[in-house]
């Protein structure tokens, strides 16, 4: 019985020491599932350079702190994208947390966002709403509608411009998208449930890909590093990451985001956070909107 025991005892104490118990702990305070979609080999668009290894790099942060994670790559058409977004949010309920990170090309249309598959092409404003994935639509409001605990959507959206490979001046093409970048977006306010929505860039504008010999662009670059600090609320990694982005593209790219939520949410953490003898032990669960630009 004492030698049963003393295995027994041994097993757990291997599990503590390879970081287990980190990944019980986060399951007690909600399961973390993500969705992570690069798409960057557009057949009728310009090609990217940068969103598989943003993508991948993204995976392999969230993993390391307790996510659950979903990976697709150059996803072809709206089709496949809605289908592994369904499946991904059958995972979802109340308790958990989820987050959707997309890199990729993504447009504007009648102040809507669409993100686009790799293998659509496009010839009008009406085409692109049948044709690429909504993103209040078919991942906002399906992510909400779970009634989660927690979710993040993360948009590394608008690389660079939104033209088909052949720039023909008279091509009828080109201009057919009014606005650059993305709309604003909101959340749909679900009590109890909170919701954080990043644009990698303010709502109108253009992000930087990153180029062929970067490895990441800098809003990923910044993100990924701001996973994988210690006790950072999601709040000031946000306000970090924004910062850091601002400097290195000398202010051309200005990271964007809004809340709506719970008050204490937004206080989570990806990697631990610190408590101060200041925390109360509890924050009040009134539901209040708020809205951060940094």
């Amino acid at each position: 019985m004492k030698t049963n025991i003393f295995f027994l005892g041994s097993i757990l104490w291997v599990f503590l020491l390879s970081g287990v118990t980190s990944r019980i702990v986060e399951a007690m305070d909600g399961m973390r599932y993500a969705l992570i979609i690069g798409n960057e080999k557009y057949t009728t668009l310009n090609s990217l350079d940068n969103p598989v290894k943003d993508a991948r790099g993204m995976k392999k942060a969230l993993e390391k702190v307790g996510f659950y994670v979903m990976y697709k790559e150059n996803l072809p058409n709206k089709q496949a994208m809605q289908a592994t977004i369904e499946k991904f949010v059958q995972n979802l309920d109340y308790g958990t947390v989820g987050l959707f990170y997309y890199a990729g090309h993504g447009v504007q249309v009648n102040n809507k966002n669409y993100l686009i598959p790799t293998a659509v092409n496009f010839r009008s404003e009406r085409e692109v709403e049948e044709l690429a994935l909504s993103a209040t639509d078919d991942v906002l409001r399906k992510m909400e509608n779970r009634k989660s605990k927690f979710n993040l959507i993360i948009l590394d959206a608008c690389r660079d411009s939104f033209f088909p490979k052949t720039r023909s001046l008279w091509n009828p093409q080109r201009h057919f998208v009014k606005k650059r970048g993305l709309a604003g977006m909101g959340s749909m306010g679900y009590e109890d449930t909170a919701t954080f929505i990043v644009f990698s860039t303010a709502p109108n504008q253009v992000a930087f890909d990153g180029g062929v010999d970067e490895e990441h662009s800098p809003f990923t670059k910044n993100f990924i590093r701001g996973i994988k600090t210690p006790g950072l609320t999601l709040k000031r990694m946000l306000e970090v990451v924004a910062k850091k982005v601002k400097e290195e593209t000398s202010y051309s790219q200005i990271p964007y985001h809004t809340y709506v939520g719970p008050s204490e949410s937004i206080n989570f953490c990806f990697s631990g956070c610190r408590k101060t003898r200041r925390q109360p032990r509890r924050q009040p669960r009134t539901v209040l909107p708020i809205i951060i630009n940094p």
